[in-house]
């Protein structure tokens, strides 16, 4: 598995409020929707799908690896962190949990992104990174979401749907170029996590 996939499910979530809008799931406002994606985890906790608002067809993958409601990570998690990143857009009827899980019997990070359609989950796709993977990798019991992405941004200092997404997909293309051909830009207090490590700002200085 990619060690970028984490900080991609990151990202999106950054982004998820400022995509264009669709008319489904207009009927589950955020609120909604993020009771969902929790009520979710907890039947994960609990390995049990049942009692939860299925639509009549879900599409589920865990690790681009595409499985039933009810296999693989809900048989092996346990446990998962009170205070997740959680990010939900009724616009688009999608949701981005991203927190720690205990998965294996050991604290690994989990990032799911969810499709609610007429309140009803549709789709759901995550991504696990666990400690045998390859590095980098931090210590999951210690993550805590940025305040910064849960803090009200000023009407006048909001970017357009359509430039943000920009500024995501120019940051993958800047990434498959190995930084070449760079067409985006960076604030400078910017700042790159990986799997609960950072990645910047590392170096030491030179004399």
């Amino acid at each position: 598995m990619s060690r970028r996939h984490m900080i991609r499910f990151t990202l999106a979530a950054a982004a998820l409020a400022l995509m264009p809008a669709t008319a489904q799931a207009q009927s589950c406002d955020a609120a909604c929707m993020t009771a969902l994606a929790n009520g979710f985890m907890d039947a994960m906790i609990k390995s049990d799908p049942r009692g939860q608002p299925w639509a009549d067809k879900v599409g589920y993958a865990e690790n681009s690896t595409k499985l039933r409601v009810g296999e693989g990570s809900w048989v092996t998690i346990k446990g998962r962190t009170k205070a997740p990143l959680v990010v939900a857009d009724p616009q688009t009827g999608r949701v981005v949990w991203a927190g720690m899980i205990d998965d294996h019997g050991q604290p690994g990070f989990y990032a799911m992104d969810m499709r609610v359609e007429g309140g009803k989950i549709a789709a759901v796709q995550s991504v696990i990174r666990r400690k045998e993977g390859r590095p980098p990798f931090g210590d999951p019991t210690t993550y805590a979401p940025d305040k910064k992405y849960a803090a009200a941004v000023p009407a006048k200092a909001r970017l357009p749907r359509g430039q943000m997404i920009a500024l995501v997909d120019a940051y993958f293309a800047a990434q498959k170029n190995n930084g070449a051909n760079l067409a985006v830009g960076f604030d400078k207090g910017c700042v790159l996590i990986e799997n609960g490590m950072r990645m910047t700002g590392n170096l030491p200085g030179v004399a």
